[in-house]
């Protein structure tokens, strides 16, 4: 009994909560259905509410991205910049260094054909000594005619016999050699060709040639000229100073050549000695002598000089 009792109750209880539900009208359900045309607009409009903030999302996007673009461009554009300046540099640095280096080349190959220039005249004047030596007791004579078969000795050892008031064997004795210079063939001037005279002593040379300074000497009605032998190369170096010998000549003073170049004489009370071209010009400015150009030529009665050269004993 007390069970059925509690199944009546439930059963009860449940007759008592049961509802019967509600069956909607068609007309209720079509008014849930439908839309207003004010909702639609809200819809669509809340539908381009999206889309421009989607739009905008993207333009911010796309901003941001084309930002990141240019920032990564710039910075490729200085890193590109900077290498590109480094180069340059580096170039600029290479090139300055092979400008001196350049510079440096030209300097030591200056210093080398001075070197070379030197050392050649160094040689040159060496040589132009020793062929002073030998030459030390040598005449030249220009002037006298060339004949065939011309006998030189047979005519100038009466000549300088008589000259030096000896016998002419003798003479003989102090003749060393005579003989023309160069050859016949390889002549290019209608002159005649000089003679050179050898002497076995200086002395006998320096007789000559002062005799003939002070004295003309006349050969088979031809006059000649007696010079010292002189190499070329010296004679070159003295034709500089020209006109500082000029000017010594004007003023009645003499002066003693040097071995290859320069000269020493007395002015004035006072002993000078010319090393160089330049100490020449400087002695005839302090003189107020300003023209250094080509002197005149030794006057009648100084022993004259061979200034036009000299050609070899042997072509």
């Amino acid at each position: 009994k007390g069970k059925e009792g509690k199944r009546k109750g439930k059963g009860n209880q449940k007759r008592e909560s049961y509802t019967e539900p509600r069956t909607s009208t068609p007309e209720l359900r079509q008014t849930t259905l439908s839309v207003t045309p004010k909702q639609e607009q809200n819809v669509l409009l809340e539908e381009i509410r999206k889309l421009r903030l989607e739009q905008r999302e993207m333009k911010s996007e796309l901003k941001r991205d084309m930002q990141d673009l240019h920032a990564e461009m710039r910075a490729d554009y200085k890193k590109e910049m900077k290498d590109l300046k480094d180069s340059i540099k580096t170039l600029q640095e290479e090139a300055r260094s092979a400008i001196t280096k350049v510079g440096q080349l030209e300097t030591d190959f200056v210093e080398l054909q001075g070197n070379l220039h030197w050392e050649r005249e160094k040689e040159m004047d060496e040589r132009a000594l020793l062929e002073m030596k030998m030459r030390e007791n040598s005449l030249k004579i220009r002037g006298l005619r060339e004949e065939r078969e011309e006998k030189l000795r047979q005519t100038f050892i009466p000549i300088f016999a008589k000259i030096l008031n000896i016998e002419e064997q003798k003479m003989d004795w102090e003749i060393d050699k005579i003989s023309r210079v160069g050859s016949i063939k390889n002549r290019k001037s209608t002159l005649p060709r000089d003679i050179v005279i050898t002497c076995v002593k200086k002395s006998t040379k320096e007789a000559i040639l002062h005799y003939s300074a002070r004295n003309e000497i006349t050969i088979n009605g031809q006059r000649v000229t007696i010079y010292r032998d002189i190499p070329i190369r010296i004679l070159q170096k003295r034709r500089e100073y020209n006109f500082l010998t000029s000017f010594l000549r004007e003023q009645a003073i003499q002066y003693r050549w040097a071995r290859l170049q320069g000269l020493s004489f007395r002015y004035q009370t006072k002993w000078f000695v010319i090393n160089s071209v330049d100490e020449a010009k400087e002695f005839m400015r302090k003189l107020g002598k300003e023209d250094t150009q080509k002197g005149d030529p030794p006057p009648e009665g100084e022993i004259p000089e061979d200034l036009e050269g000299e050609r070899e004993l042997h072509k």
